[in-house]
């Protein structure tokens, strides 16, 4: 009988560690379920911040690609206009090349003309300016030989 009274003590303690064990394993349970719970929530929010951002973030790259999209349009408008005005230019340019050959044109028979007048008069008024030199002399020598003979 000693043995039965000992499985029945044995049992009763067992019964007693299984309450217990049960009851630790509710109460773990228990704050497991609250960790968890509060791990969703927190999960939750910082899901809800990173969809926020993740939109502000969106707008922001929708802005920068349009203001990209309007530089890129006036860039493009601004470098049709410097073509344009390059081409103009060089249309001047050439224009302008042509008016100097022209010009050099209209000038080279003038030049000539100059040139062949100078050398068919110049001859002559050399002459003619040696010879009223030495008359303009003769006379004023003439003058003053006069003049000292009637002192």
């Amino acid at each position: 009988m000693d043995l039965n009274i000992v499985f029945k003590i044995t049992a009763i303690v067992a019964m007693a560690s299984m309450i217990v064990l049960a009851f630790y394993a509710i109460v773990s349970l228990k704050s497991i379920t609250s960790a968890m719970k509060h791990t969703a929530q927190e999960f939750e929010a910082f899901r809800k911040d990173l969809s926020k951002k993740a939109e502000l973030m969106q707008n922001d790259l929708t802005d920068i690609k349009n203001s990209l999209i309007a530089s890129s349009e006036h860039f493009n408008s601004s470098a049709d206009e410097i073509k344009l005005t390059a081409i103009k230019f060089r249309d001047t340019s050439e224009r302008f090349d042509v008016s100097i050959d022209r010009l050099g044109n209209i000038f080279s028979p003038i030049e000539l003309l100059v040139k062949d007048v100078y050398l068919k008069i110049a001859p002559p008024i050399k002459s003619a300016t040696g010879f009223v030199s030495a008359a303009s002399k003769a006379v004023s020598v003439f003058s003053d030989v006069l003049l000292r003979k009637k002192k």
